[in-house]
């Protein structure tokens, strides 16, 4: 279980976020600051590792300073864009 390995527990709210990324190719998660988006995220990432270690995961934040948290709390790259460049 990665609650143990985590040494956390998860609120019932973010089990049902880890379940539901797990079960998508493709997640997008939101929340307010101490929402446990970084928790959330860090057992998804986890769990997902262990259970397919080829496989590539890619991460995406919509800000420069989301994208340098996340690297920070993860320990994946987690590449911003910024909208400037799209002009």
């Amino acid at each position: 279980c990665a609650e143990k390995t985590l040494r956390q527990q998860l609120a019932p709210s973010q089990r049902n976020a880890v379940k539901l990324c797990l079960s998508h190719p493709l997640s997008i998660m939101t929340g307010g600051p101490g929402s446990g988006k970084t928790t959330t995220l860090r057992f998804i990432l986890d769990i997902y590792k262990a259970a397919f270690p080829a496989n590539e995961i890619l991460l995406a934040a919509p800000t420069g300073r989301a994208s340098r948290r996340m690297a920070e709390q993860t320990g994946f790259h987690a590449p911003f864009r910024s909208r400037s460049r799209d002009r």
